[in-house]
């Protein structure tokens, strides 16, 4: 082998070898590219994966917080439609009661002595037709009495007043049936006990707060029920009302408008 086929395969071999040595030097850039991608695809992939979960845990937080604020507006719009229900029902029974009330009708005596509002128009002395006398019976208190009868419509004494004067000090029973007169005319009202014991009298009107009669008790040529039971003189003197309840008619009655002296002497009823 001469000297130029020996450079010329010294050539070759080198050619050869940087051949090999690029080869590997590119398969080794291959594997760091390769295996630099998927650490970015790694990283990426666990960014989005974090991404997800904070979208999801937000989505989460949003979802709830509007289902939190759905179920307090529920509960407002409950609470309001209740609310109006309640105030519906109050105003149908008011108006229900105030009807009942207008237009009542009455049993017993209390349907044959009906009056009108003509009865309770202005007159002398407020609806009544004079002054209050100006000494009542058992001790009964007449600004009282001028208030209750002659300028109300719908208030009493108070429950138990009758109790507090001279009434049961004076009346016992023993002598029979006790009269009760229009404080401002004079004229008979009621008498009582009629049909029951002095007792029984006592103890119903005790029970109720205020002197209690029945339809034995009325004076059917004085006394007049309008229609929503308030119960009055035939001359515009208040009374009271009439409650009736189990056992019928119960003129509950003010002890101060039926504490006068008679005008004339005791008539039958």
């Amino acid at each position: 082998m001469n000297i130029n086929e020996e450079r010329k395969q010294g050539h070759n071999i080198s050619e050869s070898k940087e051949k090999q040595r690029k080869s590997t030097a590119y398969q080794n850039t291959s594997v760091l590219e390769v295996e630099t991608n998927h650490h970015h695809n790694n990283l990426n992939n666990s960014l989005i994966s974090k991404n997800d979960v904070e979208i999801k845990d937000s989505s989460t937080k949003t979802t709830s917080s509007c289902k939190n604020n759905m179920r307090k507006k529920y509960k407002v719009y409950i609470g309001k439609i209740i609310c109006i229900g309640l105030i519906v029902l109050g105003v149908v029974a008011l108006v229900g009661g105030f009807g009942s009330m207008r237009s009542h009708t009455y049993g017993g005596v209390a349907g044959n002595i009906t009056g009108t509002e003509e009865l309770m128009k202005q007159k002398e002395h407020g609806t009544c037709v004079g002054e209050i006398q100006k000494e009542l019976r058992w001790q009964c208190d007449r600004e009282t009495a001028d208030r209750i009868s002659c300028f109300n419509r719908h208030y009493a004494e108070h429950s138990g007043y009758w109790e507090q004067t001279s009434f049961l000090t004076e009346e016992d029973g023993s002598t029979g049936e006790i009269y009760f007169y229009d404080s401002v005319t004079g004229k008979e009202l009621f008498v009582a006990p009629r049909g029951r014991t002095f007792q029984a009298f006592i103890d119903e009107s005790k029970a109720h707060g205020w002197p209690s009669f029945r339809d034995k008790e009325v004076n059917q040529q004085h006394v007049r029920i309008l229609p929503n039971g308030e119960t009055v003189s035939i001359d515009g003197t208040h009374l009271g009302h009439n409650l009736p309840d189990g056992k019928g008619n119960r003129y509950c009655i003010n002890l101060v408008s039926i504490a006068g002296h008679p005008s004339k002497p005791k008539e039958t009823l």
